[in-house]
């Protein structure tokens, strides 16, 4: 998912080493395009629509997204 329809979201972003990262992966294992609340992108509890069981209470950086990995 790119972060391009969050106007909020700094996604996609390139490193100076080239590639480009398309979002964040949390502790929990979600994405930090999955974490919102309505104070800013990334923040806030999981709100991950396929993975209910996830309660994780705000987001925790743990790895990059990047383009064209999966």
């Amino acid at each position: 998912m790119m972060g391009s329809h969050n106007p909020e979201s700094p996604f996609p972003k390139k490193l100076p080493d080239g590639r480009t990262v398309i979002d964040e992966i949390c502790t929990c294992g979600c994405r930090r395009s999955h974490h919102w609340d309505s104070l800013a992108f990334g923040q806030g509890s999981c709100r991950q629509e396929d993975v209910p069981h996830c309660n994780c209470p705000k987001f925790t950086f743990k790895d990059f997204v990047f383009l064209g990995v999966t």
